[in-house]
């Protein structure tokens, strides 16, 4: 749980607030917003469900299961432009001793691991405003469709051949062909058997391999600490590629566990019978002082920047959320549009928002961490290093 204490607030209401502004920044907006849009979108969309009850071995996932409902009811595909991204929260209980509030981040329609790669930056962002502290991912693959089938499979068999090893718990589930909840349990506290058993790593196919690389990838270009973990599993039925939780490092060198969350494709495809990439991430916020209404942050507006900055290209909106935070806290009045992909359109954005200059971060320039400076009246332009950013910007102010 992420604890008032470490960030010198003195109530829940005002952290939210603090959350929603440094969200709202990088385009995020509250949930209810975005439903309202779409809603109004997709007045005639209707999505077909089926009967299908999903095997969860975690309380925690049937809160993405009505994140999952939400979206696959309420959300046309065919109207998403880009991926959309938005937060909400609310109270885990409605008990008022009730230590708790789930705070959720969501990123729709984007099918690469930088959706999951945003959430996590988001918290770590998050964590190192507010708390001046560092966090610890661990990450594993659940792997696609094809890849889950075929590691359940095989480890049916293991468990089958081991049936005479197995402690009473798994073999209850096992008798029960609760096969998920088996393995479940037996990768969270069985180490000694699972030397022989087979790894989900094995199994992963070339395309959930490139999605998984890429995450880790991308936290390394985001300097975001991360670790393996080939025993953190969940539903299959749930999750599709990734699955995370986030740890706060407390200076003792002990973790607290602030964030949980993943990609969950497959609840939406087995039970509405919708293709809509979805990813979430579920932040735990302390509940402290009186509860009050929290003012819905302003959306975030670029109009009337100086600077806009262009990214094209997932691997530049990677280093582009670091360099995007570098010029915010050097207090640059920065445009940018984190959620559009075309070069043509976020230039358009840039002359129309009456932008003097133009920062460009195209792929070439992720690969040679350089940047593009483009005076947007002359359209004459400089290429810097990234490391120069800051210092170039001051000689134009």
């Amino acid at each position: 749980m992420f604890l008032l204490q470490n960030t010198g607030i003195k109530n829940t209401t005002d952290l939210i607030q603090a959350i929603n502004e440094i969200l709202s920044f990088y385009g995020f907006q509250d949930l209810d917003t975005l439903l309202e849009e779409q809603g109004q979108a997709s007045a005639k969309f209707k999505a077909s469900t089926t009967k299908i009850q999903p095997e969860l071995i975690d309380p925690l996932e049937k809160k993405i299961l009505g994140f999952a409902k939400t979206f696959a009811t309420k959300i046309n595909p065919e109207n998403l432009n880009g991926n959309l991204q938005s937060y909400s929260f609310d109270d885990v209980s409605k008990s008022k001793k009730a230590k708790q509030i789930d705070y959720a981040l969501h990123i729709l329609g984007e099918e690469d691991s930088f959706a999951e790669s945003l959430l996590v930056f988001m918290v770590d962002l998050i964590v190192r405003k507010l708390s001046k502290k560092e966090i610890l991912v661990e990450v594993n693959s659940m792997g696609d469709k094809d890849s889950a089938i075929k590691y359940l499979q095989d480890m049916k068999r293991f468990l089958r051949k081991n049936k005479k090893k197995l402690p009473e718990a798994i073999l209850k589930d096992f008798n029960e062909d609760k096969i998920i909840k088996a393995v479940a349990k037996l990768l969270k506290d069985n180490a000694e058997m699972l030397d022989d058993a087979p790894s989900i790593m094995d199994y992963l196919s070339d395309y959930a391999q490139k999605h998984f690389y890429s995450f880790l990838n991308y936290m390394e270009q985001m300097g975001i600490n991360y670790n393996l973990n080939p025993y953190l599993f969940g539903s299959v039925d749930m999750w599709r590629h990734l699955i995370f939780k986030v740890y706060i490092l407390e200076d003792t060198g002990e973790k607290e566990l602030i964030a949980y969350g993943g990609r969950y494709d497959s609840a939406i495809e087995n039970i509405y019978k919708r293709s809509l990439p979805a990813a979430s991430l579920v932040l735990k916020l302390e509940k402290k002082g009186r509860k009050t209404k929290v003012a819905k942050s302003a959306a975030y507006d670029p109009k009337k920047k100086k600077v806009y900055f262009i990214q094209l290209g997932l691997m530049a909106k990677s280093q582009g959320a670091k360099l995007l935070e570098l010029m915010q806290k050097e207090n640059f009045d920065v445009g940018h549009s984190i959620a559009s992909l075309s070069l043509l359109e976020q230039y358009k954005l840039a002359l129309d928002y009456g932008a003097k200059y133009a920062v460009i971060l195209g792929h070439k320039e992720a690969i040679d961490k350089t940047l593009i400076i483009r005076n947007l009246d002359d359209q004459t332009q400089k290429i810097i290093a990234q490391k120069d950013l800051i210092k170039h910007l001051k000689t134009l102010f």
